[in-house]
This record gives C-alpha cells, structure tokens and sequence, in this order.
C-alpha cells in the first residue's frame, strides 16, 4: 500500500520538496536535538519520514505538519501510528502552535528540513509564536550564514539581528546537496535556535526596534541617517539623528551594517521617546 501511494509521486518544485536520503545527516540530526520522552517534537514538513521514526522512538509525542496530501497518506501508514504521534496535512504558515503542547511536555522542539523558498517566513512565524523551545533547522547554507553574521559582515542583516534578539544560535554542520533527492542547486546547513528566557538586549518599544532596524537595512548602499530620515513618515531630522549618534559614539557616516544588535537597542531606547504612541491605534 506503501509503494502505491508513491507510485506516481513527483517532487513538487511550487512546495521545494528535497527529500533528505542520508542516514548519517539523520542520526546527526538525533543526536543534536537531544530528544528525550519527556518531550514534545514538532516536525515541520515530514516528507517520506526518514527522520520521523528516529523522532517517534525518542520523543514523548511527535507532531508532523505537512503540506503534502499524498505524503501525509504515505506517512498514516508507513509510520508505528499510535496516540503518540500525530500527522496534521495543512500549510505551516497557517498552523497555530499554541494548539500544540496541551499536555504540557517539560520541552517542545522544532525539527525542520526547511524548503528554501519559504524558509524566513517560517522562521519569522516561529519568532513571533513562541511557545517552543528549541529550533533544529536544515536551512540553505546562505540563509544560515545570514543569521549568523556579525557586524560588518555582507550577510549581516534585519534576519540576523531579529534571530539574535530572542535566540540563541548555534552552527551544526554544513550539507551538501548530494544528499537530497532531488538535488538542490545549493547547499545546506543545520543551526539550532535555542529561544531565550528573556530577549538579547532590552529595548523600550520591540515593534519601533524592529522598524528601526528595518529601515536602517532597506537601501544598504546609503548611510544609516539617510536611511532614518525617511523613517516611517516621523520627520526624524539629519542634525538631530548626527547629535544621538555622536551621543553613542557612533560615527554620523556609519552604515547601518556596521551597528550591533545592542547599539540598534540604544538608539531605538533613545528615539521612541520622541514618539511615546508609536504604535499606538496603528501610528
């Protein structure tokens, strides 16, 4: 019955299905997370379950939410289904995480081979609702050395920083393509996101924080003031931006590249008290 249902199956491009094929990447993977039975496992986009039945013979429950309607039916019968584990056939960007732990297992993990095209939505969807504990990622290499990156770093951006600010990361292991199938174009990587108790830096305002932070990468050729000048309509004045920054001890033709997660938390703690209602009824 197995067979049957993928009989005629093909990768589908829209949904970048790359199945990973190589036991040693899974155990790699295993022994990473660190699964016990005291914990709860979601694993996003399961594909033909390589990784699913070493998640199950650790893990207290597992929880697979897949895209795929022929592979969630592969999946019901190629894997030991018990009360244990659960298969959820939707789009994770559309799946609420909070409906997951109920029973309230000491930890909730997230195990990924992240299709490449939908890879930071995911990753900003799992920021945003954070309920888990831990993030095991296989992500394109290039997405991981962009969270990754340091200041003054090319790959230094509004993903490393927003990443930085509520996790802790860390570098697993580089994959090659060879181990997919079909292969991919480009290589891998495995991170892991252990969130934070408490977020990096302490800001005032998050959403004028990572506004700031958004306009200060949006044309990464200009300087950090003229790219604040246009910042969200607030009329922030060239003089009064070159007085904050000289405050800091920033220099008033730096990039916004050149700027720590913890410079960018002093000066959004400086500038939102300009604006006390920014966000406030949507302003």
């Amino acid at each position: 019955m197995n067979d049957n249902i993928l009989f005629n199956f093909r990768p589908r491009k829209k949904w970048g299905q790359n199945f990973l094929k190589d036991k040693n990447i899974v155990f790699k993977i295993l022994e990473e997370a660190n699964i016990t039975k005291q914990d709860l496992v979601l694993e996003i986009g399961a594909g033909k379950g390589i990784l699913t039945t070493g998640i199950i013979e650790k893990a207290g429950k597992v929880v697979v939410v897949e895209i795929d309607k022929n592979l969630c039916l592969y999946l019901e019968n190629y894997l030991p289904m018990t009360d244990k584990i659960k298969v959820i056939q939707t789009d994770f960007l559309k799946f609420n995480l909070e409906t997951v732990n109920s029973e309230n297992y000491l930890k909730f993990k997230i195990i990924a081979n992240l299709p490449y095209y939908i890879t930071t939505p995911i990753i900003m969807k799992l920021l945003k609702e954070r309920v888990w504990a831990e993030a095991l990622l296989m992500v394109q290499k290039e997405v991981a050395q962009r969270i990754l990156s340091s200041p003054g770093v090319k790959d230094y951006g509004r993903l490393s920083i927003i990443v930085g600010y509520y996790c802790d990361v860390k570098f697993i292991s580089d994959v090659p393509p060879e181990v997919f199938s079909p292969r991919p174009t480009v290589g891998s990587a495995i991170i892991k996101l252990i969130l934070r108790k408490k977020p990096f830096v302490y800001v005032k305002n998050e959403r004028f924080f990572f506004t700031l932070v958004k306009v200060a990468f949006s044309k990464r050729r200009k300087t950090l003031i003229n790219n604040l000048v246009t910042f969200h309509n607030l009329s922030l004045k060239k003089e009064m931006l070159c007085t904050i920054l000289s405050r800091l001890n920033i220099s008033s033709d730096i990039r916004g590249e050149k700027l720590s997660i913890e410079q960018f938390a002093q000066l959004s703690n400086i500038l939102i008290d300009f604006f006390p209602n920014y966000g406030l009824n949507n302003g």
